[in-house]
């Protein structure tokens, strides 16, 4: 995390007041000590600044001490205070600026919404992340080259085909994932097929919502004004924190949700992408997707 900070937001956020006296032109700086947030806080209004509770932030300062660089002198910033600092911004998403060179602000960053970035179980909690693609790259081709539609296809290979994803139209209609069907009548068993998809689907829609929510820096019009790689870092930090959130049951920011909020997540209208192409793995998928109606839909 302490990569991520700045001076101007770690001035900002320890409330530090600086006061300059000239004398004999000599000047003497002065800090005031922050107010400690753990101690100035209820419980409540610590998690909406912070989005953790107080007690994982304390256990998350331990868990990063080893990683983070003790302060050097009497006025340098505390490791407490460099953690702190960090889950503001993510919180927030405020005070950013750009960092090296100005060129790193006009690449293409990577995307939230973008891509089968994410897998999520049933509490919204998310089991994959993969943030090194720019938020221009479809989410077919991120799918097709990451590690687990490598893995989902070798399980199938192997035998084991009870298991499969849900993914939107975009993607490519396989034997291990499933893909909804193109606008069938909803009073047949297409047609509750695809509500049932839909619904279950939707998790992960939520799932980006909630994250987005909880740490705002992520938001569409939170552009990160880092070198990608940085931006990659810290859509990770936040995905961690995320599932934190999750596994301590820590409350969800719902005060601060508004309906003009643009989360930035784009639903693909296009329908298997390689349709036209006569792949095994289409056909099964095809297969298995005619099985699944056939069994619990007819």
């Amino acid at each position: 995390m302490e990569h991520f900070l700045n001076l101007n937001y770690i001035q900002a956020i320890n409330n530090l007041e600086i006061m300059e006296e000239r004398q004999d032109d000599v000047y003497t700086i002065r800090f005031h000590a922050a107010e400690n947030p753990f101690d100035i806080l209820t419980e409540r209004a610590f998690v909406k600044k912070f989005r953790l509770t107080k007690a994982l932030v304390n256990a998350l300062i331990d868990d990063l001490r080893p990683y983070l660089e003790p302060p050097s002198r009497k006025s340098a910033i505390s490791i407490e205070r460099k953690v702190l600092t960090a889950l503001r911004f993510f919180a927030s998403g405020s005070y950013q600026q750009d960092i090296g060179e100005n060129r790193a602000s006009s690449l293409s960053q990577p995307s939230v919404s973008k891509c089968i970035t994410e897998i999520c179980d049933s509490n919204m909690c998310i089991m994959n992340v993969n943030a090194k693609y720019p938020g221009s790259t479809h989410d077919s081709y991120v799918w097709r080259r990451s590690t687990i539609s490598t893995i989902m296809e070798q399980m199938n290979n192997e035998g084991m085909r009870s298991y499969y994803l849900l993914g939107d139209s975009g993607y490519a209609l396989r034997p291990w994932l499933m893909t909804p069907l193109n606008n069938p009548d909803p009073n047949t068993p297409e047609g509750r097929y695809n509500e049932w998809f839909c619904k279950t689907r939707s998790l992960i829609e939520r799932t980006n919502g909630l994250l987005k929510m909880r740490f705002r820096c992520l938001l569409k019009h939170r552009v990160l004004h880092y070198h990608p790689i940085k931006a990659s870092k810290i859509i990770n930090a936040c995905v961690i924190l995320h599932n934190i959130c999750i596994k301590n049951n820590v409350p969800e920011p719902i005060d601060e949700v508004t309906n003009d909020v643009d989360l930035g997540i784009y639903y693909v209208e296009e329908n298997n992408l390689d349709l036209q192409q006569v792949n095994p793995n289409l056909l099964a998928g095809r297969r298995m997707q005619r099985q699944i109606i056939d069994n619990y839909f007819i």
